[in-house]
């Protein structure tokens, strides 16, 4: 499952949000957590939840077309919700069914979450072990 499924699972013809995502009365509180935890940089890292864990031998050898693939996806997500309202929609975590959070925290989110990957992507090649 990848961070785009958060986006692509909400209806677009209507924005319209299920009763648990609109009265989840802890909405605004897992949307501030994801947030801090999906920044660029963290004060604490935490491990990725075991559903978002590649396992070593799902690492493609075409990883950047899949990386580039995936980005396509994200944007291609995010323009369906150019007429939405971002604070009155709500939707659901691909982690848990109880975690739910606004549109607007759910790009921020990705958006956080996406530049962490850049930034390890960064890391990985400029480490010395990288193949030239």
């Amino acid at each position: 499952m990848d961070c785009a499924s958060t986006l692509s699972r909400k209806k677009y013809t209507n924005f319209k949000s299920g009763r648990w995502e609109k009265f989840n009365p802890l909405k605004n509180f897992w949307g501030s957590v994801l947030i801090t935890q999906t920044q660029e940089k963290v004060k604490k890292k935490i491990k990725a939840p075991s559903l978002f864990r590649p396992r070593e031998n799902e690492v493609a050898d075409d990883f950047l077309t899949e990386f580039n693939r995936h980005h396509d996806e994200i944007f291609l997500q995010l323009n369906k919700c150019i007429d939405a309202d971002l604070d009155e929609v709500y939707v659901t975590s691909p982690i848990s069914g109880l975690v739910s959070y606004s549109l607007r925290n759910a790009i921020v989110i990705i958006i956080g979450h996406e530049r962490r990957h850049i930034n390890q992507a960064i890391r990985v090649k400029q480490s010395k072990n990288f193949p030239t």
